[in-house]
């Protein structure tokens, strides 16, 4: 009996200690520690299975002691931790990617607003309401709160400082919103948005064309945050 208690109490402390690994995953954002993780977590499981398995073909059966439901029991347990493992490499992979996607966003951004010309609305970060950026020297975006309009002081000043001492023959006004609420309501809104940015404009000589569009472009409409905005594009 105590042979088989110990068997119990090793397994289920061996079997408790994966969620331990999974939940230190989530705190660690570097790719070396996820990696090493990963690596703990299949080295635990295996041992697990590889516990009970020369338990089960070195123990006689019908002991009495350990029974059968708490075998399936365990059993059943670390086909939950398999899918927690799963989870977990998952988890790894999404955050090594996500950092070999801000090491190349960092590459195309010049300071806080400002990315290089050949950055694209994918590559720009900490997208919030309120906030701008400047692609190259020839385009604008301003992005807004959901269901919001109107711009702030930071936006505004944006506006002016980027169309003074610039010469364009066109001046594109676009305007887009997420996919919450009907098309009508949106195409409102996006009108709204297009008046208001070019309320900020200043008096010059370039012809000003507005397009404002129920919907998000060309963006993923799951960035959301990125689907409200106004672009303003300079043409010569």
């Amino acid at each position: 009996m105590i042979k088989y208690s110990r068997f119990v109490v090793a397994v289920f402390s061996l079997v408790f200690a994966l969620p331990v690994l999974a939940q230190k995953s989530k705190s660690d954002t570097s790719s070396t520690n996820s990696q090493q993780i990963k690596q703990q977590a299949v080295e635990m499981r295996n041992k697990v299975n590889k516990y009970i398995a020369d338990k089960l073909n070195t123990e006689e059966p019908g002991s009495g002691v350990v029974s059968n439901e708490i075998i399936d029991s365990l059993i059943s347990r670390l086909t939950r931790q398999d899918t927690e493992i799963d989870a977990l490499n998952k988890r790894m992979l999404a955050l090594e990617k996500l950092v070999s996607e801000q090491a190349k966003n960092r590459n195309k951004k010049i300071d806080s607003h400002r990315y290089s010309e050949d950055a694209t609305l994918d590559d720009i970060t900490d997208v919030t309401p309120g906030s701008y950026a400047l692609i190259g020297n020839n385009k604008l975006l301003l992005f807004y709160a959901f269901d919001a309009y109107r711009l702030n002081v930071k936006q505004i000043s944006a506006i002016r400082k980027f169309l003074s001492n610039k010469t364009a023959s066109v001046i594109q006004m676009r305007a887009y919103t997420d996919d919450v609420g009907t098309e009508k309501y949106n195409a409102k809104l996006a009108t709204n948005r297009c008046n208001t940015a070019l309320k900020n404009v200043p008096k010059q000589t370039a012809k000003i064309m507005s397009m404002p569009e129920a919907g998000c472009g060309s963006v993923n409409t799951l960035d959301k945050e990125k689907c409200r905005r106004v672009e303003i594009i300079l043409e010569n």
